[in-house]
């Protein structure tokens, strides 16, 4: 039976609708989810080599090095994204389909906050971050110790 009390619930609706929501606008753009990824930290940080844009999207990339060059690939062949003096970077229509995604989720994240006020959105977030830490701290300490001492120190 679920626990209809718990952070964990709750939290798993809220990402389920979210990314449920992500994928439809993704899919609208032609685009994955991998490929909205690596199109962002491109728009963000400008052309970078291989290992940079590995190394910036770590802890999100959930894909093996094959699925990874795949979906570069994919997205230069789309002209997405090009290849020049061993960096990748953004065309200009990488550009706009980034923009777009990101009107996107903008859109979507008003529609799906509607209902809370500014206060109650900015102190959900800072919760968020609390329990993110939190749980972030426990498995490394987890990581770090026993199983039995991770349990007694958090």
């Amino acid at each position: 039976m679920i626990e209809k009390d718990r952070v964990g619930y709750w939290a798993s609706r809220v990402m389920a609708s979210f990314q449920k929501a992500c994928k439809e606008n993704q899919d609208s753009l032609g685009i994955s989810d991998d490929q909205a990824l690596v199109l962002s930290v491109l728009d963000q940080e400008g052309p970078l080599e291989h290992s940079q844009v590995e190394g910036k999207l770590s802890q999100f990339w959930r894909l093996d090095v094959v699925q990874w060059e795949t979906a570069v690939g994919e997205m230069m062949v789309r002209g997405l994204v090009d290849f020049h003096d061993g960096k990748l970077a953004l065309t200009e229509l990488g550009r706009s389909i980034n923009q777009q995604e990101l009107e996107g989720i903008d859109l979507m994240r008003h529609d799906l906050c509607a209902g809370l006020s500014a206060d109650e959105y900015f102190l959900t977030v800072s919760l968020l971050k609390k329990l993110a830490r939190g749980a972030e701290e426990y498995l490394e300490l987890k990581d770090s110790t026993s199983p039995l001492d991770a349990l007694k120190a958090s």
